[in-house]
């Protein structure tokens, strides 16, 4: 992720996704960060890279599967 660049990505877990729906609803700014096992289902602060980036949602789409299509 960079700057003004145009992100799109898919997001499965509730924690993750009730994120965003929240952020929606306010200044619509979210924090991407990565988990360093992506396999761990609830990782922690250790489980966490300690550097990120804020983004801008632009745009979420509900998917039929429960996830949700999120455009950055």
């Amino acid at each position: 992720m960079l700057p003004d660049v145009v992100l799109q990505f898919e997001i499965g877990k509730k924690s993750s996704i009730l994120a965003v729906e929240e952020a929606m609803k306010g200044n619509q700014l979210i924090f991407l960060i990565t988990q360093k096992n992506p396999d761990e289902k609830n990782a922690g602060p250790d489980g966490l890279y300690s550097f990120g980036v804020l983004a801008k949602v632009k745009q979420i789409l509900k998917q039929t599967d429960n996830t949700l299509k999120v455009l950055v």
